[in-house]
């Protein structure tokens, strides 16, 4: 039986921790002692691996110091192949850390992997050392033709619903949240959104008896007081399907893990979010985006006026205050500095976001242009020269690009700083 190891880098820097789930893939860097997702992607490489009959061995690094993880590689058993799980915001870091494996092991096969990857431009993806192959593709489609074939490939995943994650290789103590996707893609085309560049614009579902199989897995592993959180871009995708899901999470379950999903203010009314309730959700993200009108109908699809932006902004505040009477509490996310974002309109979301009720949670990002999205294109060399600088490590990615729109970037810090939710935990988790 083949050796092998899936490998989730520590941070080189004890100051920072990466986030390589965030952004559909894309990654983002945090202050240490943040909230980040668990290694979904490592997971599913994990449980691939096995399924084409290695022996997988699990360093998850990223919660550990950066001598404790570069000691931990250097006792490594020996493998045949170590995946090491990256992102572009990690890009840096990682090819550090794997030039230290590659060090303590010259003989080892070492593969980046991520699920953001096929966002890498073209032209910076000659350079992969000290990596022998990188999966620039879904791993899960692109890994195996890597394994047999030793060269870099593109290919879209095919197999990325298909195959449920190997938690059990993890310590999900470690994690007080879980993450599940019962399905990918999205039509909706935000121009700043990653996830129709990553996964695609056709919604696609995972099979059910794989979904049981996962939350199954979920229910052995996970301790009290976890938090299961559905990252589906669109949930529920129909009424039927979110009901089927909903018996699922009943059925499964136990009590004592609460559910979360992200979803879209369009997609509830009074009846979903008592079904939901029913079912055990007790926590639902909501992309308002913007508190402005002009803001709103400028840059959220299915927005086409100033008269839709009210109605929309109207109905958010009518499905939240729903959501709280039957025991669900919302999270109104924003998202500040997009291209055409003023003073005004950045003081009106803040106003919106301060009127909501105490009990609803509230977090703010800046806005960050993500490759492959329309808006990167839109901003050209300025977006890709902040590019270069994180793959480069010279740049933190998630740091806001001046000159994006006529409002300073401390403005925008100090409007995030009024929205966020006071001593909120779940705020400290990225969308």
């Amino acid at each position: 039986m083949i050796q092998a190891a899936v490998i989730v880098p520590p941070s080189m820097d004890p100051r920072l921790v990466y986030d390589r789930e965030a952004n559909a893939g894309y990654g983002i860097v945090h202050p240490a002692g943040r909230i980040s997702y668990p290694p979904l992607v490592s997971a599913e490489v994990v449980s691939m691996l096995q399924g084409y009959g290695y022996s997988v061995k699990v360093l998850d690094l990223s919660r550990v110091a950066p001598y404790e993880g570069l000691q931990r590689i250097k006792n490594l058993p020996p493998v045949a192949v170590a995946a090491v799980n990256t992102s572009l915001a990690s890009w840096w870091n990682d090819t550090i850390f794997a030039s230290s494996l590659r060090k303590y092991h010259p003989s080892i096969k070492i593969i980046a992997f991520g699920n953001g990857l096929t966002l890498m431009p073209a032209r910076y993806r000659h350079d992969i050392q000290p990596y022998d192959s990188v999966a620039w593709g879904y791993p899960l489609g692109s890994l195996p033709h890597i394994l047999t074939d030793s060269i870099t490939c593109s290919l879209v995943g095919c197999e990325r619903l298909q195959t449920p994650p190997n938690w059990g290789a993890f310590c999900l103590d470690e994690y007080s949240f879980l993450s599940i996707e019962s399905s990918s893609g999205c039509h909706f085309g935000c121009e700043w959104c990653p996830y129709p560049v990553v996964q695609g614009e056709y919604v696609r579902l995972k099979d059910m008896r794989l979904l049981k199989t996962e939350l199954t897995t979920i229910a052995e592993h996970a301790s009290k007081g976890t938090i299961l959180q559905f990252r589906d871009p669109l949930f529920p995708c129909s009424r039927e399907r979110m009901e089927a899901i909903f018996s699922l999470i009943s059925l499964v379950l136990p009590a004592h893990i609460a559910v979360g999903v992200e979803t879209r203010v369009e997609y509830l009314d009074e009846d979903v979010i008592r079904d939901a309730s029913e079912a055990g959700i007790r926590n639902i993200n909501l992309g308002i985006e913007s508190g402005d009108p002009f803001m709103l109908s400028a840059t959220k699809p299915g927005i086409g006026s100033m008269m839709d932006a009210v109605t929309y902004l109207q109905r958010a505040n009518r499905v939240m205050q729903d959501c709280l009477e039957y025991g669900i509490r919302p999270f109104a996310m924003f998202l500040l500095g997009l291209p055409g974002e003023s003073e005004q309109s950045l003081q009106a979301t803040v106003d919106f976001a301060k009127s909501l009720p105490d009990e609803i949670g509230r977090q703010a990002s800046l806005f960050i242009p993500i490759p492959g999205t329309k808006i990167y294109k839109k901003l050209g060399s300025l977006a890709d020269s902040a590019l270069s600088s994180v793959l480069r490590g010279r740049r933190r990615a998630g740091d806001p690009i001046a000159g994006v729109c006529d409002v300073s970037i401390q403005t925008l810090a100090d409007a995030k700083e009024q929205i966020d939710s006071p001593g909120n935990p779940r705020s400290a988790i990225p969308k």
